[in-house]
This record gives C-alpha cells, structure tokens and sequence, in this order.
C-alpha cells in the first residue's frame, strides 16, 4: 500500500473535526458514519439539518492532501443534494399551477436526475486508470453511489406516478397505479443492498404505503369486508410507524382514539404538502369502508367507534343525512347491480368466511339488486323494502346506459295520480347510486347533480387526485362530523 502524502497540518481536520496524524487520510468509517447520520435526519424529514450536517464535515484540504479526499468530498457534495431535492418533493414542488411562477415545473425531477449523474460522474472519476489505487477498488464507494443513484431513480418515477393521477380514467386508475407502484418498489428493493440496511428509508415506506392503498381501494371497490378489514388494520399500522418516526412538527400528534386512527392533524397544516395528502389518503379509504360496512359491522362494534368512522372526513355518511333532510327524496341507495351473474352471493362482507367455512344451511341470496347502502327519509313510514321494487325497476331500465353513458340517467315515473322521479348513476364495478323521489323533480335540478356528483366522486377518488395541486387548501376545509353543505372534496 502506497504512503499517502502528509496533511498540512495547519489546515486540515479528520472528518471528526480532530486533527488528523500526518500520514492519515478520510476512512471509509468516517464517510459511512457521515453518511449514516444524513440518512437518519432524512427519514426525520429534517433536511436543513441534514445539509448542515453535510457541510459541517466537509473536508478541509489542504495542498499536500490524499487525493482519495477529494474523491470523497465530491461524492458527499453529490449526496447533499438529496436534501435539497426530497425537501421540494415533500412540498409537491413538482407540480404547477396557473398561478405559479415556476417556469419549469419539472426541476424537482432534474435536480434528481442531477444528482444522479453527478454520483455516476464521481464513480467514474474516480475509477479511471489515472486514480488513486486506494481510490479505484474501494467497495464503500461504490456501494454508496449505486444505493443513492436507486434512491434518485426511484425519486422519479414516484414523481411520474404522483404527476400521472391527473386526469388519469377512474376506471383503470388503480389497476394502472398499483402495476407502476408495484415496478417502481421491485426494481428498488433489487437494486444493491442500502449500506444502512436495514434501516428502512422514505422510499420504502411510502412504497409500502401507496401499494396498500390501491389495493384496499380495490377491495372496497369489490365490496369484499374481511380482506379490506385486515388490510384496513395493517395500512393503519403503517401510517401509524410513519408519520409516529417523523419529527411532531413537520407530521401530526399521535391520537390514541378509535380502532383506525392513528393521528391528530395540527391546527397549522404542515409544510411538507405530501403528508396531507396521504392523510387525506387514509381517511378516504376509512371514510369508504365505513360507509360500505356500518350496516354490517355496527352490531359489532361499539357505537362510540362506529360515528368515529362514520365522521371522519369527508364525512360522506353525514353528507347523505343532510341530503335526505333537506331535499327529501324518498330514499339515497348505493346498490349492486347483479343482474344474471352465475357467481353465488351471500351477501355482502361474507366471500372468505363461507369460502373456509362453507355451511350447508346457508343458501345463495336471489337478490339481482343488493343494496350495500340505504339512507330513507325520517318521516316516511316504510324501509328500504317498501321501495326496493321499484329502485329494482328504475337500475333494470337505466344501470346499462349509466354506464355507457358515463353521466346520472333521470327516470320519470307517471302514475294515475302520482309522479316518482329516480337518478341512476354509474359509481364503479357494480355499484350503483340510486335517488328516489316521490314527486317530479327537473332532470337539471343543480342540488341533486351537485349530489351525485360530490358522492361520486368522492367513492372514486377522482378529486382527491387532483388534490395533490392543492392539498393545504383541503386541509383547511369543514371540521369533520359537521353539516356542510357539501364534504370535502376528494
């Protein structure tokens, strides 16, 4: 092994901030130890200390010092700017509005991109002929550069798919979404084992996260109770270790209360933009399940958690209460349309239990139409059975063009001395919003479009997509549990 030339004492420091012995040079325990610590403050999301830490052990080179130095001062310039990239990614700063003056909108993605080849460039630099020995075959190095340049290609693509949810068809958006998640998260976790493993960083976190979450939305979608309870429990885990491992002030406060929550949002919205929205996320997906499940779940769980789910926002169960109150349709369903389908159904909740624990007592329903969610009127005398004929009637003549339509189909019904007035609209897989009204109401009529569109959109997550431009406005919406007008948008 070659002896390195001496430091110039005056000048120069060991990583630690000691002076360093006079034929000593920066080890690989001391960028790793640097590195190490950068890494922990950017899975605190605290990235200006994350760059002062950076800077605060950047070597000082004096004239007759090692050139694997500045081998490594170059690659952990390179590595600081990740700070400075994952701070602009929180903040959703790749995306762009009217009223931006961003000129490019994309610089969150290039200042990636930069990185990445700035690592490649240091790697390359220093394993040419003419480098240091000590400098060409070092392992550390090229395992710290192949690592960061995964973590800035992943970076990237989660900016696509972020970027991509715009304007994507609601009715491929999470089989679309789940395939490019799932890509991103098998390439990264096959790319070279993190030299910080196993600590799990932002990356995979959020991975794990977004994964769950289509595919809970799936479930939800396909009205199958067990799977999307399991997966409900385990999502919440998730968010729960996340945002509890992230620093009080730039997440939420911990709430011990209900089954499912897992946070408390702070009274000013946080800065980092994109934990918002995957906030918002989660109450979305609680807010579905709750409003597809209560009939089922609420004789089993206590009341106290069953209004807790019932109002987290955008709290669609009291927005269908405040429908029904003020306009006074005869009933608000949300109903499968079956039709022939050759496939037993036992109602809904039930596809694991009696696939594990078939009994024989237990016989198909008949039901071409089961309603998953019904809010009749206070003062009408009958239930959702007194209508069902006729709800069955109005989705036998209107569910088809629905769909193919893709907007609310109207249904006038004339009687000898009465009129009945029925909007049937399209929500997703077999699912069908129905509203019955016992006297004739304008096909246009803006409150009940305004209605159906809010619910519909809201089942679909078509606005909470488009949230992403604007999540802190969302978090400032209507106190969950309220009476407003309309729910928050998602």
């Amino acid at each position: 092994m070659p002896t390195p030339p001496p430091f110039d004492l005056g000048s120069s420091t060991s990583i630690n901030g000691v002076v360093s012995d006079a034929n000593r040079y920066i080890s690989d325990d001391d960028v790793q130890t640097i590195v190490e610590k950068f890494c922990f403050l950017l899975g605190k999301l605290d990235f200006d200390e994350a760059i002062s830490h950076i800077e605060s052990h950047k070597l000082v080179t004096g004239h007759f010092s090692h050139p694997g130095d500045k081998i490594w001062q170059q690659l952990l310039l390179a590595i600081s700017q990740i700070s400075q990239a994952e701070l602009s990614y929180f903040t959703l700063g790749f995306f762009s509005t009217k009223f931006s003056f961003r000129k490019d909108p994309n610089q969150t993605r290039d200042l990636f991109t930069k990185i990445r080849q700035d690592l490649r460039r240091c790697d390359d630099n220093a394993s040419s002929p003419f480098s240091h020995p000590e400098s060409i075959n070092n392992v550390l190095r090229k395992k710290l550069v192949d690592h960061f340049c995964s973590y800035a290609s992943a970076r990237i693509d989660m900016i696509a798919f972020y970027v991509g949810l715009q304007g994507k068809d609601w009715r491929s958006v999470v089989d679309e979404s789940s395939a490019r998640l799932n890509a991103v998260k098998d390439v990264y976790s096959r790319s070279t084992p993190s030299p910080l493993f196993p600590q799990a960083d932002l990356i995979t976190r959020e991975l794990d996260i977004l994964t769950k979450s289509f595919q809970l939305k799936k479930l939800l979608c396909r009205c199958v109770l067990l799977d999307s309870l399991l997966l409900l429990k385990e999502l919440r885990d998730l968010f729960s270790s996340f945002f509890y491992d992230l620093q009080p002030s730039s997440s939420t406060k911990p709430s011990a209360n209900g089954i499912f929550s897992f946070m408390k949002p702070t009274k000013t919205p946080p800065k980092f933009v994109l934990l918002v929205w995957l906030n918002s996320l989660y109450e979305a997906l609680l807010t579905k399940f709750s409003l597809y499940f209560s009939d089922v779940l609420s004789p089993y769980i206590p009341p106290s958690e069953l209004k807790i789910m019932q109002t987290t926002s955008p709290g669609l169960h009291s927005y269908f209460l405040y429908f029904s109150k003020k306009y006074t349709p005869i009933t608000i369903a949300v109903v499968m349309c079956r039709g022939s389908e050759d496939e037993p159904f036992y109602g809904f909740g039930y596809h694991r239990s009696l696939q594990n624990f078939p009994t024989p007592a237990t016989q198909p329903l008949k039901d071409e139409y089961p309603v998953l969610v019904n809010v009749t009127h206070e003062k009408q005398k009958g239930n959702y059975e007194t209508y069902k004929s006729k709800i069955d009637d109005c989705l036998s003549f209107c569910a088809k063009a629905a769909i193919s339509e893709a907007k609310p189909k109207y249904y006038l019904e004339k009687e000898k001395t009465t009129e009945n007035t029925f909007f049937c609209t399209h929500i997703e897989w077999k699912l069908f919003l129905v509203i019955y009204f016992d006297r004739k109401i304008s096909e246009k009529d803006a409150a009940v479009l305004s209605f159906i569109s809010d619910i519909v959109s809201s089942l679909r997550f078509t606005k909470l997509y488009q949230e992403l431009k604007s999540p802190i406005r969302s978090a400032n919406s209507t106190t969950p549990g309220t009476t407003p007008p309309i729910p928050k948008n998602m």
